[in-house]
């Protein structure tokens, strides 16, 4: 079987984030971005209203869902 280069990743490997969209933020869950709860500043994100994303522990890519993070698919 012979591989060749995967077309989402472009052989990458690693594609967008599809939490953050490769941001490496997401908007706070305790305060839904806005760095306040019952006006007082979020202990969760200091009042930023962003947290770091667990998706790609803020890298901003995850691994290609094509080709696995290998960069080739089999054709």
């Amino acid at each position: 079987m012979s591989k060749e280069v995967c077309t989402v990743c472009n052989g990458t490997g690693k594609v967008k984030c599809d939490e953050c969209w490769g941001d490496c933020h997401i908007d706070c869950e305790t305060c839904a971005g806005s760095g306040l709860v019952d006006g007082v500043k979020c202990s969760e994100c200091d009042g930023t209203g962003q947290m770091d994303c667990y998706t790609c522990d803020s890298t901003g890519e995850i691994k290609c869902f094509q080709c696995n993070g290998t960069g080739k698919a089999s054709i």
